[in-house]
């Protein structure tokens, strides 16, 4: 029977394994899925056994999920990479705003409020739009408004969904998990047939052996008797000694 086979560091830079097996850190014959985090038994099949994981459903849902979660992080950065942005937008139009009244008014930004007894033409002075609202400063306040509408709105959807998708994560990899051990149970029984086999093999070779041994053993038997008569003077026919050999050149194989 072969023996065990080993990992083999070439397997991680092939582009079949590389974005999920591991070593296996405890033991050479074991082999490791990042994705799904299982064990892999080299046993005598070697690479055929990383193939075969690597084709069932439930490392595939595992590969799903990884990359699920990483678009989900990368959405989240640029989510928080866009919100940076529109603070700092938010700042500028601030800034813009009181240098544009300063500029005009020809007073500080802070001495406009209490001023409430200033006479009826710097109080009554009329701004273009433009110097009160930077250019796309709405329309981000516009979109911070009916995002925070959606995001009030949506919990009760999103959870909705979140759990629909789990029992349907959850159904699947219920599936995979079935199918993996029935293949599972299949390999074992291949392995089993082979050691059979094997046994068989070995009983015949048992049983022809014997065989020989006895064939010899009534050939040995057959000359020293022929030599005893032949010293008395007896003759041996020549066709019951032909037919004799003949007999027992047919090794008896059911012992």
């Amino acid at each position: 029977m072969p023996g065990k086979c080993k990992f083999q560091d070439s397997w991680l830079q092939k582009d079949a394994f590389k974005d999920w097996l591991v070593k296996d850190a405890g033991d050479i014959h074991f082999a490791r899925c990042r994705a799904c985090c299982k064990s892999i038994k080299l046993q005598t099949m070697g690479e055929a056994a990383l193939t075969s994981h690597a084709g069932g459903a439930g490392h595939k849902a595992a590969i799903r999920k990884l990359l699920e979660g990483k678009l989900i992080s990368d959405t989240g950065q640029i989510h928080g990479s866009v919100n940076q942005a529109e603070n700092g937008n938010e700042q500028i139009a601030i800034c813009l705003q009181r240098d544009a009244l300063e500029r005009i008014t020809g007073s500080n930004w802070s001495d406009l409020h209490p001023s409430t007894t200033t006479n009826s033409t710097s109080h009554n002075a009329t701004l273009p739009t433009a110097y009160f609202t930077a250019p796309g400063t709405s329309r981000l306040s516009n979109q911070r408004l009916h995002l925070s509408d959606s995001e009030k709105e949506d919990p009760g959807h999103h959870l909705a969904l979140h759990d629909t998708l789990d029992l349907s994560r959850l159904e699947h990899q219920q599936r995979a998990d079935a199918l993996e051990e029935q293949q599972q149970m299949k390999i074992l029984e291949w392995e089993n047939r082979m050691k059979v086999l094997a046994w068989e093999q070995d009983l015949m070779r048992e049983k022809t052996k014997a065989a020989r041994q006895k064939h010899k053993a009534l050939r040995m038997k057959k000359i020293y008797y022929r030599a005893k008569l032949k010293k008395l003077g007896e003759d041996v026919p020549p066709s019951s000694a032909s037919s004799g050999d003949d007999e027992e050149d047919k090794p008896d194989l059911t012992g």
